[in-house]
């Protein structure tokens, strides 16, 4: 008998270890959608990072009068890196501060960027295109 409990304990330990490393993985969770006065519908995203964790997308769909935005906490003095793969060279990214000031926008030649961010507080990257197309989108904070 005191086999059997001393295996049960351990098995709950195992298995509360299984579920606290699952929760720690960086998601995204959908926010919903807007259009806004000039057509372009806005699809929104949290993304919840975990330090030192890539947050890699399936391939995400967009047209053209379209963008997706996402939104993420961070700190001063974190570093942020953000990819973007895309089948077109059309498709570029534009980070925004928590001041709404522009940080980055990336072009058709380099479509990652990575730096240390300067202000605590929510930070939004914005998806767009030119063209129909879809991106895997890969983002990590550390």
């Amino acid at each position: 008998m005191k086999k059997l409990t001393v295996s049960a304990i351990f098995m709950i330990l195992m298995l509360a270890a299984a579920i606290s490393a699952f929760a720690q993985q960086s998601k995204l969770v959908p926010k919903g959608t807007a259009t806004n006065k000039n057509g372009i519908k806005f699809s929104g995203w949290e993304i919840i990072l975990v330090k030192n964790k890539f947050l890699k997308t399936k391939a995400q769909p967009i047209n053209v009068l379209q963008a997706h935005s996402y939104l993420f906490k961070a700190k001063k003095g974190q570093n942020f890196y953000v990819e973007i793969d895309s089948i077109e060279s059309t498709t570029i990214f534009t980070l925004y501060a928590p001041d709404g000031m522009q940080i980055a926008q990336s072009d058709a030649e380099g479509t990652a960027w990575e730096g240390e961010l300067e202000s605590d507080g929510e930070y939004k990257f914005v998806v767009s295109t030119e063209k129909k197309s879809s991106y895997i989108l890969k983002v990590k904070i550390d």
